[in-house]
């Protein structure tokens, strides 16, 4: 494995432009969701009738049917815009939006946001991978942001969420940032970290994962990883980041009925076993203080401060 380097500044972007109304900074316009003048939004919608694959997608009235095909039309910069559909088992199908986002999609090119644009009310637009033990969504490109979905399974078997690779200097999956997603229970692995630097994930749902956030341990130490203000329920492991090093992880809630209930949930909560200097801090735990060095893991340089269990905060980290 090649060793990392850090990135000039040049390649770290910040949003200027204001909210908007799909949950998707400047998205109050259609032109809103673009991050420069000069750069296009793709959309995509393969409930549209005029749906092709063989457009440029940058009118709405001409979408993509699939992501891959606006993915591999879009330069640095631009925004892929995802329709909502009704293929989730409680959408409403009378208006015939029942075709699913149904793809297994790999980003290769940088500065891409990917977003769905749903309802209010609804979790996100429901995406699945095309086949079963495949990903959604794997992100072997800089700056990538992932917003507005809900990943789910249906007749999917043992599907993947969203991957994040570094491999060798040649693909890049570091500054992924993925707001606003819900993971649904069939999920096996959520969000999977493979050597990735500075992932900002935050205000997620996973419900009933296998793994939520999971940094791969056969892969060389993810690092700089800024965690906060997501849900954990009953996750098989919430947040297993063994070998992480430099990292924040605050105010999220994990629920775990076995970690409630006195039952063994070795490492079910956040693990962070061999890595360096990470800060873990106002997390909630659905466990008693006692039961915090079954449920969670710390590394020996880390500093886990005012954590809360059911009966009172930590004073020290779990070992």
């Amino acid at each position: 494995m090649s060793e990392k380097v850090n990135w000039p500044l040049s390649l770290i972007r910040t949003p200027t432009i204001s909210p908007g109304q799909m949950g998707v900074d400047g998205s109050d316009t259609r032109e809103g969701l673009r991050s420069a003048v000069a750069n296009a939004v793709l959309w995509v919608d393969p409930n549209y009738g005029n749906a092709s694959d063989e457009s440029d997608f940058t009118n709405p009235d001409s979408p993509a049917v699939h992501i891959q095909a606006a993915h591999d039309k879009a330069t640095q910069g631009d925004t892929i815009a995802v329709m909502h559909n009704n293929s989730w088992q409680y959408g409403n199908t009378a208006d015939g939006r029942v075709l699913p986002v149904a793809e297994t999609v790999v980003i290769t090119k940088p500065g891409l946001r990917i977003v769905g644009v749903y309802p209010a009310g609804v979790n996100g637009v429901p995406w699945t991978p095309a086949d079963d033990r495949e990903t959604c969504l794997t992100i072997n490109a800089l700056d990538t942001l992932v917003e507005g979905f809900i990943f789910t399974g249906g007749a999917i078997v043992t599907p993947d969420a969203i991957k994040a690779n570094w491999l060798g200097g040649i693909t890049y999956g570091d500054n992924l940032t993925v707001r606003n997603c819900v993971f649904e229970s069939d999920i096996n692995i959520a969000i999977e970290l493979n050597y990735v630097w500075y992932a900002n994930i935050y205000q997620n749902r996973f419900w009933f994962n296998t793994y939520g956030i999971y940094a791969n341990p056969a892969s060389s130490s993810s690092s700089n990883l800024d965690i906060h203000d997501n849900i954990f329920h009953e996750c098989g492991k919430a947040m297993l980041l063994t070998k992480v090093d430099y990292s924040h992880i605050y105010r999220n809630d994990l629920y775990n009925h076995d970690a409630r209930m006195g039952i063994n949930a070795t490492d079910d909560g956040i693990t962070t076993m061999n890595g360096l200097a990470n800060q873990v801090t106002d997390n909630n735990f659905s466990c008693l203080l006692a039961r915090m060095n079954d449920f969670c893991t710390a590394g020996a340089t880390d500093a886990w401060i005012f954590n809360h269990c059911l009966d009172g905060n930590t004073i020290a980290n779990p070992t």
